[in-house]
């Protein structure tokens, strides 16, 4: 079977044919050019035919274009950290005492403290403008954050750990960072340190669980004595 052609004007074809559109304004041009076509009376049905096609086959190949790549960056998990730690340095580089923190422990576990007291702050671990410890909003007496962090990165092999090391320590276990982050190896080697143990409690410190069996039984016996004193009256 013979193929059918249209002889088209070289001026109404040359119009069809966008030059140096971006994709969206292209097919909106190549739109309105189809419907500008199918409006058109002059031309002849085999005309229009033509040029439709040419249209249809030309939008199709626009919308159908295939997008560029997305070029994504994938960090290594050491690139991670560091970068999560850079964040906390510079959200925290007003706090006068977290620069003291840092400036007392070794150069190469500086850059764990910012992470680390973000993390203490969501178990609601800080500090006070005084550098004392605070738990729950409630100061823990006698302690020093500055020396806490200190004794927490330095491997200290002598001496004794400072005052509310206990309740710190506890919220070191709770957050559970890297051991690697601990310069402290006596901590280290006994991860299960006791923290129940507490110094002498005040009116902000916790108590351990022994002081509070020892409060329960005394209330107990106490009970069982008045008890006792009101049946010997009847």
């Amino acid at each position: 079977m013979a193929k059918r052609m249209a002889v088209v004007p070289e001026e109404l074809a040359a119009s069809y044919y966008s030059k140096s559109f971006e994709t969206g304004e292209h097919t909106h041009a190549i739109e309105n050019q189809i419907l500008n076509l199918l409006q058109e009376s002059k031309y002849s049905d085999d005309a229009k035919a033509k040029l439709l096609s040419q249209l249809l086959t030309k939008f199709q190949r626009v919308i159908n274009a295939p997008k560029p790549p997305l070029r994504v960056t994938i960090e290594e998990p050491e690139q991670q950290e560091t970068t999560v730690i850079a964040r906390k340095e510079t959200s925290l580089k007003e706090d006068p005492t977290l620069r003291e923190i840092i400036l007392s422990v070794p150069a190469n576990f500086q850059k764990f403290i910012p992470p680390i007291a973000e993390k203490l702050k969501t178990r609601s671990y800080s500090w006070n403008d005084y550098g004392e410890l605070m738990k729950d909003s409630k100061i823990i007496r006698n302690t020093n954050i500055v020396d806490l962090f200190s004794y927490l990165m330095r491997n200290v092999k002598k001496g004794f750990e400072p005052h509310g090391f206990s309740v710190f320590w506890k919220g070191i276990n709770e957050i559970k960072i890297p051991t690697r982050w601990i310069g402290n190896q006596k901590l280290v080697r006994n991860p299960e340190f006791d923290t129940s143990i507490y110094e002498i409690p005040n009116e902000n410190t916790p108590e351990s669980p022994e002081t509070l069996r020892a409060k329960r039984k005394d209330k107990i016996q106490k009970e069982n004595r008045k008890i006792i004193i009101r049946k010997s009256i009847l």
